[in-house]
């Protein structure tokens, strides 16, 4: 049976990418931080198949010591501070956990499981401001730190990868979205508020800018987009997307429509909120993947933002049940009530 490790299990992309393993029939292992004590129970509750290991990208003595022990032989780098605002309040710290993080795994693959493949997580964001649709070949110019710092991964991947004869990939991927975003993000923060609007608990949203545009998608089938990666006869590098773009208006009309409310009364444009510099557009050309191993995304923006619409209103109503999701072949549970300030911390 085939054995997968997992860097950042406990974010939202290893909470979708967790379940569709195990269902493939591997025997799944992940990366918890030691100090994440409420992810801990959180994660044994809901994956009662995976073996957790706690440690930190940026030791890299524990991530000697996990793959010792564990000996994948799939490893899906998905670790990383992601939220593009924070890289500009701490641009170090986000270049040492992301860049740093990248280093110190790609290390303890060549040292103690040379023979693993290894797909990394990148990001649309290492594009920046260049003409839309991007695909591998587009210009990399990136708009933020947060950009920067998978840019640089995605270098290093390559190096390791050319240097070394590693099965080392790159995933670059769009904006992917689901009920396990935190409120941070501007997708759960409109469907998040937008639903406490609908059930008496918030008076308004403020927002930033509303013409940006972004290419949106559901998490789970970038993860099954990640596998298919490293189930390919040479390793390479893969852009990943919807090839759709939507404003951050068109985000909030969607998100009113599926509470069913009006933004008149409750919209207000918060100039606080526009980032120092912006992408006005991103979109992926994902031809090379389509061509390649015939993946295709599943589910809509629509869609998409009707999920998550639904069940922000299912926890602003206070509602304990599950809401569980068939895609992709599987079952994808997101928890109710009772465990709502875990699932977003």
């Amino acid at each position: 049976m085939l054995r997968a490790f997992i860097t950042g299990i406990g974010g939202q992309d290893g909470r979708h990418l967790a379940p569709y393993l195990h269902q493939k029939g591997y025997d799944v292992a992940g990366l918890l931080r030691g100090q994440d004590f409420e992810k801990r129970e959180l994660l044994t509750r809901e994956f009662h198949y995976v073996k957790l290991y706690e440690g930190d990208i940026t030791d890299s003595g524990s991530l000697i010591k996990v793959l010792s022990d564990w000996k994948p032989d799939e490893v899906y780098h998905l670790a990383a501070v992601s939220y593009v605002p924070l890289s500009w309040i701490a641009p170090s710290h986000v270049l040492e956990v992301n860049v740093l993080g990248t280093i110190n795994v790609l290390e303890a693959v060549k040292q103690i499981v040379p023979y693993s493949k290894i797909v990394v997580a990148s990001s649309s964001e290492v594009f920046g401001n260049v003409p839309c649709p991007q695909n591998e070949q587009s210009p990399m110019r990136p708009a933020s730190v947060y950009g920067l710092s998978k840019l640089t991964d995605l270098h290093l991947t390559r190096q390791y990868r050319d240097h070394y004869g590693m099965f080392a990939c790159t995933a670059i991927s769009s904006n992917h979205e689901s009920p396990l975003r935190p409120p941070c993000f501007v997708t759960r923060k409109v469907t998040r508020s937008l639903a406490r609007i609908k059930c008496g608990l918030q008076d308004v949203i403020r927002m930033g800018n509303l013409e940006s545009r972004r290419d949106w998608g559901f998490s789970l089938d970038y993860m099954v987009g990640m596998h298919q990666i490293l189930q390919q006869k040479s390793p390479d590098d893969f852009v990943l997307g919807t090839g759709i773009s939507h404003s951050v208006d068109d985000l909030l009309d969607e998100a009113a429509k599926a509470v069913g409310i009006s933004l008149q009364e409750v919209l207000e444009i918060d100039q606080s909120l526009l980032r120092p510099e912006d992408i006005s557009e991103s979109r992926a050309n994902y031809a090379k993947a389509a061509y390649t191993f015939g993946w295709q995304p599943e589910t809509s923006f629509e869609g998409l933002i009707k999920m998550m619409s639904e069940y922000d209103l299912s926890l602003c109503n206070g509602r304990a049940d599950d809401m569980v999701v068939k895609a992709n072949g599987i079952e994808i549970v997101y928890p109710g009530r009772e465990t709502y300030a875990q699932a977003v911390s």
